[in-house]
């Protein structure tokens, strides 16, 4: 056995799977399993099973140390799904759940399709509706509460000039569209939002949210922090937008909603939407205390 080794406790299957994280020269394993966090354990072949059919992991691949501040705070996702249920019992099925999470994202969802589908967003561009799109967007951003006003109002202030819309809507289109390089396209709108002033998570990622829930996440940064960390999940976070942070996040996101889907069907998740939606409660049941419903 070694640092980095994927194993189970021979005694503890309970655990779940386990990353070695150091062997030290006093005999003691310190391993990090999934349904327990960190543990010091007696380095002796009957404890443990090597799992060599497993080379990577998409949690424990970030975990790379024993005094790694992401593990001091850990949940196991078991427990995320124990909060989630007292607040929702139904999970994604409950009526309470529909109303007050994901109802409106998802209306907003809906008529951004309808007012901002890629056929129209080009028509539109090719006749030069900036203007016009420029109040779609808006229309679209104001029927959440996931920006924040001063948010909103720093992004209204920096398109204040046709130019600047058309800027605006010509880059925005590119990241919601042209899949030929989502990176440069990301960087490219990042960039436009810090020269106009409105730089920020919520603004780079509402519209991709909105538009693509199947496969783009809302970053809401102290929501998702606070996540990321009570499940160990490293997601590189920076507080300037760029696409290491989103990339990760989006991995984080995948992984989420790829591990509650086990635990029965009140939490297959739809989309990110709902994956978003059971981030966000459990993070503040966790560190605020507050009961959404």
């Amino acid at each position: 056995m070694e640092e980095g080794t994927f194993v189970y406790h021979s005694n503890k299957p309970e655990w779940g799977l386990g990353k070695v994280i150091k062997l030290d020269k006093q005999g003691y394993a310190y391993v990090f399993f999934l349904e327990a966090g960190m543990k010091r354990l007696t380095n002796h072949p009957e404890f443990f099973t090597v799992i060599n059919s497993i080379s990577s992991h998409p949690l424990l691949d970030g975990i790379t140390s024993i005094n790694d501040k992401s593990t001091s705070k850990y949940r196991s996702l078991k427990h995320l799904v124990e909060i989630f249920l007292k607040i929702f019992p139904k999970g994604f099925n409950d009526p309470e759940y529909f109303t007050h999470e994901r109802e409106y994202k998802y209306k907003a969802h809906v008529e951004m399709k309808a007012l901002l589908d890629e056929p129209v967003f080009a028509k539109l561009i090719a006749e030069n509706q900036y203007g016009e799109l420029y109040k779609r967007t808006s229309r679209i951003m104001n029927m959440t509460n996931l920006v924040f006003p001063n948010e909103k109002m720093a992004l209204r202030d920096g398109l204040a000039t046709p130019a600047e819309q058309q800027e605006f809507i010509t880059l925005l289109y590119a990241m919601l569209y042209k899949e030929d390089d989502p990176t440069s396209h990301f960087h490219e709108f990042a960039r436009f939002l810090k020269k106009i002033g409105a730089s920020r998570w919520t603004n780079q990622t509402y519209f991709l949210f909105i538009r693509h829930p199947e496969k783009y996440l809302f970053m809401k940064p102290a929501a998702f922090q606070q996540g990321a960390e009570i499940c160990a999940f490293d997601i590189k976070y920076k507080s300037e937008p760029n696409w290491t942070t989103y990339s990760a996040l989006l991995s984080f996101g995948q992984y989420l909603k790829n591990e509650l889907s086990g635990y029965g069907p009140n939490l297959q998740a739809i989309d990110l939407i709902d994956v978003q939606s059971f981030i966000f409660c459990v993070a503040q049941e966790i560190y605020e205390g507050i009961q959404l419903k």
